[in-house]
């Protein structure tokens, strides 16, 4: 009997000891190993390399940041002469509109929730939809789209060439503008608001060829702003360092539940597979088996973009590429149009992503437990017969565990 009450005690001591170092080490500051040192680096904000787009020939011209500035703010640039980028691209609301659906037209309501442009300059297509290769080529489409500027080149051709500050500024960073057009566009009555724009059937094909080059040299003035729009030194980049000089972690950048969400995003939550690089974005594209109403679902995506960008006036392999470089030129023949990208859309960069509120691409959700609860039960919107997604199945995250996702995004944060 002595010795099995001693046998007793010592199974009591050791669970209670074993207990006890659970609690230890779930108090502690979470190890790394080196492939897991290794992943998070490869997320660092260090990784980014020069913004510079070889298409876009003003790319990186400060005469043409400063002027792109100027235009992105300048709703002289709509046809209503009331809307601007900045008006949904927002400075104070992260460069994006804190709306599901931002519908500046109301004849022409948008469909989709309006991107951030953090980091815009790393994506490899433009929109949700991919629907542009190049970020100038996006501006392009804006300009004109009626849910968006709903401005005609004729016309913003004929506003720069009859304001005579835009035409100052246009001409010295694109040199002068050609006197068949000019010819051609200039009115006595322009600047007290009168356009008397020509129509487009009735311009010969060279003066239509000035308009669009004017066009598309607008459109690459205020692309070389949006590229400055860079988000660095957030507190995950900072972690990133220090796990890099191997400091010692007394007075870490991120906390505790932040580093367990770190754990958890490169590891069992497989955050990474979609969302990797320093843009937290593979630029791809994935179906995200959205719940949606107002007949959402007959949006297409990247499947009907595809065909649009290929047959676009203004893409990568168009005369208006300011690159010879064939990589660059050529990549709209890589790509091609079948049933799997049916309601595919661009897998978005999380830098910042606690401030660009509401997400996904119709903005449905107004808070980020919402998208990661979307996801954790993902398998369960996915029909039996319908294409799968393979990289995307339920996460099953216990509630502490989404928590902790929660705290490593806010990590992310650098405005």
């Amino acid at each position: 009997m002595k010795t099995l009450n001693i046998a007793l005690i010592s199974i009591t001591i050791l669970f209670i000891s074993f207990n006890k170092n659970i609690i230890a080490t779930d108090n502690d500051f979470p190890t790394f190993s080196k492939k897991e040192k290794n992943t998070i680096q490869s997320l660092s904000s260090d990784n980014y390399q020069s913004c510079q787009d070889m298409s876009n020939r003003v790319s990186g011209n400060k005469q043409a940041i400063q002027w792109g500035k100027q235009l992105f703010f300048d709703k002289r640039l709509s046809g209503s002469g009331k809307t601007a980028c900045a008006t949904c691209h927002d400075p104070n609301s992260a460069w994006t509109k804190h709306e599901a659906l931002s519908h500046i037209n109301a004849d022409y309501p948008a469909k989709r929730h309006v991107p951030h442009l953090w980091d815009i300059c790393y994506s490899r297509w433009f929109f949700w939809d991919g629907r542009a290769d190049s970020l100038w080529s996006q501006a392009l489409i804006s300009l004109e789209s009626p849910s968006e500027m709903n401005m005609k080149r004729i016309d913003i051709a004929t506003l720069i060439i009859n304001t005579p500050s835009l035409k100052d500024n246009y001409q010295r960073i694109f040199n002068a503008i050609p006197v068949g057009l000019m010819q051609a566009l200039e009115q006595d009555d322009c600047m007290n608001g009168v356009n008397h724009s020509p129509k487009w059937t009735d311009l010969t094909t060279i003066i239509q060829g000035d308009i669009n080059s004017l066009f598309v040299n607008i459109a690459k003035t205020i692309s070389s702003f949006e590229e400055t729009i860079i988000s660095k030194d957030s507190p995950f980049d900072q972690f990133s360092q220090q796990l890099l000089s191997k400091d010692d972690m007394e007075n870490p950048a991120i906390s505790i539940d932040a580093a367990k969400g770190l754990k958890l995003f490169i590891g069992k939550a497989q955050c990474i597979n979609c969302h990797s690089g320093a843009n937290f974005s593979d630029g791809e594209f994935h179906h995200s088996f959205l719940q949606t109403g107002l007949n959402r679902d007959a949006d297409l995506g990247r499947y009907n973009a595809i065909e649009a960008l290929m047959q676009s006036d203004f893409n990568a392999n168009s005369q208006y590429c300011d690159t010879d470089k064939a990589g660059f030129r050529k990549k709209v023949n890589f790509i091609y149009k079948s049933y799997e990208f049916k309601h595919q859309f661009k897998t978005p960069t999380l830098r910042n992503i606690e401030k660009t509120y509401p997400y996904m691409h119709t903005g449905q959700y107004n808070n980020l437990r919402e998208v990661i609860n979307h996801y954790n039960t993902i398998s369960k919107e996915i029909k039996v017969n319908q294409h799968k997604e393979i990289l995307l199945s339920s996460l099953s995250l216990s509630e502490h565990e989404v928590n902790d996702l929660l705290e490593f995004l806010k990590t992310l944060t650098s405005h």
